[in-house]
């Protein structure tokens, strides 16, 4: 899935969850608006195409979407 794709469904109302065994994030169009008005990308795309990467602190984390549950609700 690309950061184009899940902003997309984002901007259209759905919420996004992303689950691992650790925590639990939810990323609604308020959380992406804040980081659009911060001039910071939420979301970047990787290389591989297999996953992408979310912001957390000052960096970056990598989300293997086959690895932990995305969900849009």
């Amino acid at each position: 899935m690309t950061v184009e794709q899940i902003e997309a469904k984002i901007d259209a109302g759905q919420t996004m969850h992303i689950r691992t065994c650790l925590k639990a994030i939810e990323i609604t169009k308020k959380t992406l608006d804040q980081f659009r008005n911060a001039n910071r990308p939420l979301f970047k795309d990787c290389k591989d195409g297999r996953g992408f990467y979310i912001s957390r602190g000052r960096g970056y984390d990598y989300v293997l979407e086959s690895s932990v549950a995305v969900h849009f609700a």
